[in-house]
């Protein structure tokens, strides 16, 4: 479990170049699904000294700029949004973490009280239809208060579904292995099999697969959080523009609803937003406030 809120900020800036470096690596593991990082060093050769990109890579995770990669694929999540209470539901929150259904929760403060994503049993009130950690522009060619979901065509994201054809093993795996980095071996001393029968498996899962990868400029704990809840009829446009800024967003879709997590420089940005529903770009606004957080795949 989490804290996000931060009074004061703490965490040093990395360098310019340094963050271009650690971008380049952020699309490498992408587009590749291999955050090996030899094999970007070899490509890339961002210095002479394979340890130097190293120890950049290892600075960007301790400052935060970027959290090590992982699996993703959707499955079958049912996903509450509880509203405003008049308290803080910490004990809910706590229930939650505790939970081996739980995969992901926050604890909020304005128009919402608690976020959960849960396993569905057997598909059942499963309402998670879109999910995706937005690859963002570095240098950025927008700010956020510079987005303009309508000067795209309407459109609405398109559902993702559960991967077909995965058997027991092939989700242990894909838990087991959720840091691709994981070696087979000790993956197959967890789910009970040979190591070549995981890397074999493996090969077929991550083809099901995206690299949830995200990157923060200025380091996690530097941003202002805000989890946004609308309906648009312009969820394609959103996404085109979120890839414009120069750090990561997180965009998931429930039912007909939008879920935005935002990362701001400043607390006045959230007025763009504000802006966007006074134009009737978007509607049934919530806006709230992370405060402690919960992810069973954090590492």
């Amino acid at each position: 479990m989490g804290k996000i809120y931060k009074e004061y900020l703490n965490i040093a800036i990395m360098e310019p170049h340094h963050q271009l470096i650690v971008y380049q690596y952020v699309l490498h593991c992408i587009e590749t699904k291999d955050p090996k990082p030899l094999r970007f060093h070899k490509k890339y050769v961002p210095f002479n000294r394979k340890q130097s990109t190293f120890n950049v890579l290892i600075k960007a995770v301790r400052e935060q700029v970027i959290f090590p990669p992982r699996l993703f694929c959707l499955q079958e999540v049912c996903v509450e949004l509880i509203e405003h209470k008049n308290a803080l539901l910490v004990h809910q929150f706590e229930e939650a973490t505790k939970s081996e259904e739980t995969q992901y929760a926050l604890l909020l403060l304005g128009s919402h009280s608690l976020l959960r994503f849960k396993k569905a049993e057997q598909g059942i009130n499963a309402n998670l239809t879109y999910a995706t950690c937005v690859t963002p522009t570095f240098p950025s060619k927008k700010k956020i208060a510079d987005i303009d979901p309508c000067s795209h065509e309407p459109g609405n994201l398109p559902a993702m579904h559960k991967p077909a054809n995965w058997d027991n093993l092939d989700w242990q795996i894909y838990v087991e292995r959720n840091n691709p980095l994981t070696s087979s071996m000790k993956v197959a001393s967890k789910v009970g099999c040979v190591g070549a029968t995981v890397l074999n498996r493996y090969k077929k899962i991550i083809k099901d697969c995206s690299i949830w990868a995200p990157f923060f400029p200025l380091g996690y704990e530097n941003y202002t959080q805000y989890l946004l809840s609308f309906k648009t009829d312009y969820e394609t446009g959103f996404l085109e523009e979120l890839k414009k800024i120069d750090r990561s967003s997180y965009l998931y879709k429930i039912d007909d609803t939008l879920l935005l997590n935002l990362f701001f420089e400043k607390h006045l940005e959230i007025d763009s937003i504000l802006n966007l529903e006074k134009n009737g770009v978007i509607h049934n606004l919530g806006v709230s406030s992370p405060m402690y957080h919960y992810n069973k795949y954090e590492f």
